[in-house]
């Protein structure tokens, strides 16, 4: 309703502006002084309104409307009546594709990879569509990466629609008692690597916050005693430096670094050692491990380089 309105309002402006062109540049009955404050007006109007009630971002055609009459309205109302996208769901998966990459690219210098996307692809959804396209979006929205999922249905909370923030609360908890049940299945059923991997899972989803989060990290690393040594390392590496046990964390990535460590592990060690401001060693191991330094994030060894 409230992009339909948009678009009647634009149309009838833009009706009023080439009325004005006309009896100004055809009938020639009215003064350009008097089209040019008139012109004004309708801009004025025209903006005045959007703010208010659409909030609709217009892009560069705030200048155009204002320098072009009529060119400026029309252009503006020929680009909103285009057809939308094919789907709502090719947004989101654009979004992720575009996410993973600066993810994949910079992972290693730690960049906010929200703000560096910002409002596009599914947020666009949320701020921009009806309430029942809201709905109808979310409905429907499974992309492949839970946190991106929760992420998306934790800011359809902030929505102004009651019966869109009850849909997000209500499969917010849905995928919350999804993973709950996961894991206490699997310890009814001892299969402790499924458990560990739902434990994981949990902890990168985004639903876990403060002392919760923490509950959970310790158990997975409780889990991890029972398996053999080696067996999910990266895991244990992450969550030994996510909780904060620092000391343990290096002496295991030393002890692996010794060894004939994986791409992965020597990656996990150079953004370690980054993060505690340690760009000696980020350096030092770069010189010990040329060929796989070629394919880590060529920001931080130069940053190692120049700061070493």
């Amino acid at each position: 309703m409230k992009r339909t309105m948009y678009k009647i309002i634009l149309a009838v402006i833009v009706i009023m502006d080439i009325y004005l062109i006309l009896k100004v540049a055809y009938y020639r009955d009215m003064p350009l002084k008097a089209f040019w404050v008139y012109h004004l007006i309708l801009t004025g109007g025209f903006w005045i309104i959007n703010e208010i009630f659409f909030k609709r971002d217009i892009n560069y055609f705030d200048v155009l409307i204002i320098l072009f009459p009529g060119v400026g309205f029309s252009g503006l109302f020929f680009l909103d009546i285009l057809p939308e996208r094919e789907s709502h769901y090719s947004e989101v998966e654009e979004t992720l594709e575009l996410r993973n990459y600066i993810k994949g690219r910079r992972e290693l210098e730690y960049i906010d990879v929200s703000a560096e996307l910002g409002m596009i692809g599914a947020y666009d959804r949320l701020y921009t569509g009806s309430s029942r396209e809201k709905k109808k979006f979310l409905m429907s929205f499974n992309p492949p990466e839970l946190s991106f999922k929760v992420e998306v249905l934790k800011k359809a909370l902030l929505d102004e629609d009651i019966d869109v923030i009850h849909y997000a609360a209500t499969e917010l908890n849905r995928i919350d008692e999804t993973l709950q049940e996961e894991i206490f299945l699997g310890e009814m059923e001892g299969k402790f690597e499924e458990v560990f991997h739902s434990y994981m899972k949990y902890i990168r989803s985004g639903l876990l916050e403060g002392e919760i989060l923490k509950f959970y990290q310790e158990g997975a690393l409780e889990l991890l005693e029972k398996f053999s040594e080696g067996k999910f390392l990266l895991e244990e590496l992450n969550l030994l430096k996510d909780t904060f046990r620092l000391e343990a964390c290096q002496v295991k990535v030393e002890r692996l670094l010794d060894a004939d460590p994986s791409l992965e592990i020597i990656e996990f060690a150079m953004r370690f050692y980054h993060e505690r401001n340690h760009y000696g060693r980020v350096l030092e191991l770069k010189n010990k491990f040329p060929e796989e330094a070629e394919e880590i994030s060529q920001g931080l060894l130069q940053y190692g380089e120049g700061v070493a």
